[in-house]
């Protein structure tokens, strides 16, 4: 049996055709090629859980040094002015041949030094003659203070040897500004004195307590 084409029958196939083509192009038009043509809730529903953190990999090697010069040298600072003196110093004055000791007291030898506060020592050798036992007695003071020691010795010649005596004097002070210190010694009779030495430290601080 021989089909008619009718015009239903080309409707019908011109709309399957058109429907078929619409649907390619739909397609081709709608093709997701890229995460931002997609919902951002969306990507938040099809996102997994994220997983466990991997190992951390061996630390890179040193970078190579930048290209940046060195500075120059900056110029030297000036000199700082001196500082004050510490507050120890040693002082000393000495006689070899200080001169004859007699009855009356006589200075000996003296030492200048400077305001601040002493520790301060003596020495004296003293010789007799003759026969006669001799006693000397001699002072460490300043002319400042009070602060002074004093000690005698007697000494007496034996045969043709003649009698040798030392004597040692310590004192301390605070002085207020310059002044000496000095030795003064008396006998009661004429004898010689030799190897005269008066030395002073100055310290920080110092104390003068009953021992």
């Amino acid at each position: 049996m021989r089909r008619h084409i009718t015009y239903a029958n080309v409707a019908a196939t011109l709309a399957l055709v058109f429907s078929m083509t619409g649907g390619a192009l739909a397609a081709k038009h709608y093709l997701i090629e890229s995460t931002k043509q997609v919902s951002p809730k969306v990507l938040k529903k099809l996102r997994g859980a994220a997983g466990r953190r991997g190992v951390t990999g061996p630390a890179g090697g040193a970078g190579a040094t930048g290209a940046g010069a060195t500075g120059a040298v900056g110029a030297t600072g000036a000199v700082g002015n001196e500082g004050p003196r510490g507050p120890s110093a040693g002082l000393q004055a000495y006689a070899d041949q200080p001169g004859g000791i007699g009855e009356h007291l006589t200075v000996m030898g003296r030492l200048a030094v400077p305001g601040g506060n002493y520790l301060v020592t003596a020495k004296l050798v003293i010789l007799n003659t003759l026969a006669t036992p001799a006693t000397a007695r001699c002072l460490l003071g300043n002319d400042e203070t009070e602060d002074a020691d004093s000690s005698q010795a007697t000494v007496v010649a034996s045969g043709a040897l003649v009698g040798y005596a030392t004597i040692s004097l310590e004192s301390t002070a605070a002085l207020a500004a310059p002044a000496h210190w000095q030795v003064r010694c008396g006998a009661n009779i004429e004898i010689g004195a030799e190897q005269l030495k008066i030395q002073a430290i100055q310290v920080a601080s110092r104390s003068n307590l009953p021992a």
